[in-house]
This record gives structure tokens, sequence and C-alpha cells, in this order.
């Protein structure tokens, strides 16, 4: 039997608000084979386009604070080009792993940097995402896509720790938004 196609994803953007602002790099991680793939540039039409193309067949897509930020700005440019999705289960590790789909709290910590230093013992890169602004400005777009990669693969070591620890096996991926 086929394995469910599953992947990690990270956008960067030029700011927070999806109508002043875009899209300069989408990343993702297939879980399974860790195969890499990013998208980005100034073309924003083209790299959406693109990382709708590269997830088609997805049964599950999982990022970090993907519910609140990375999805629905996604899905907003997305609509502003007139770009089909695809209908796709999603997971925000952020709630899973800070167990906030039993008692929900966004004052709770629970950065990726922070699961990354408990689970590697190491400091994540300095470049964090309140730079991608001013590298968009410089057209730093290789440095933009190094951070976001860096960002998967962060989300990646964290679903696999959730998996290995049977996390995920309470009531299996039932609390995942469609």
């Amino acid at each position: 039997m086929d394995k469910e196609k599953r992947f990690c994803y990270d956008i960067e953007t030029t700011g927070l608000d999806c109508f002043e602002h875009r899209i300069t790099c989408i990343s993702i991680i297939d879980i399974d084979s860790e195969a890499v793939q990013s998208f980005y540039g100034d073309d924003e039409q083209k790299l959406i386009q693109n990382f709708w193309t590269a997830v088609k067949d997805a049964k599950l897509l999982v990022g970090f604070n993907n519910h609140s930020f990375d999805w629905p700005f996604l899905l907003r440019r997305s609509l502003f080009y007139a770009i089909k999705i695809i209908k796709v289960k999603q997971m925000d590790l952020r709630k899973e792993a800070s167990g906030f789909w039993e008692h929900y709290d966004k004052k709770i910590s629970g950065k990726l940097s922070d699961y990354t230093k408990k689970l590697t013992g190491e400091e994540p890169g300095t470049n964090g995402g309140s730079k991608m602004p001013q590298l968009y400005l410089e057209g730093k777009w290789e440095e933009i896509k190094d951070h976001c990669e860096e960002d998967i693969k962060l989300t990646k070591l964290l679903f696999d720790r959730c998996e290995e620890c049977n996390f995920f096996s309470i009531g299996g991926y039932v609390r995942i938004a469609i």
C-alpha cells in the first residue's frame, strides 16, 4: 500500500498583513523521503503556483503555527491570484506539541526555537523571521530560502519526535483541521 504523501511546510513574508505584504518563499520537505523544495523570488504568483503543484497529491501538510499564520496567509494570497488550491488535512505542531488542543491558550510559550533547543540542545540559526522584510528589500533571496528551509527541517524534527513518542496516537489525526 502506498504511503500517504505528507509534507512539512513554511512560508516567509514581507510582513504580517496579507493585504499589504507578500510571500517571498515557501519551502516544503517530504516527511518520508526528506526531499526539500523551495519556491522563492520576486514572482509571488509563480512561487505559489509551484507550491500547489508540488503538494497536489498531499494528504497532510504540517507546519508550526500554521493555523494562525502560514495557512490563512497562503490561502488569501492564492485567492488574490485566482490560484486553485487543494483540500488537504492540516496539522499545527505548535498546538499539538504544546497541548493547545486540550487547553488552548495563546500565551503559552512554545516557539519553534524553544522546541529546537530542547530536542537538539542547539540554538537555532540567528536569521529569524523578523529579518525577512529587510532581506527582501535587499534582494537576498538565498538567505530567505536558507531560513525557510531551516524552519521546515526543525518542524520535521519536531514532527518526527512526536510521531516517535506516539504523541499523535491519542486518536490519530482526529484533531487536524481541514
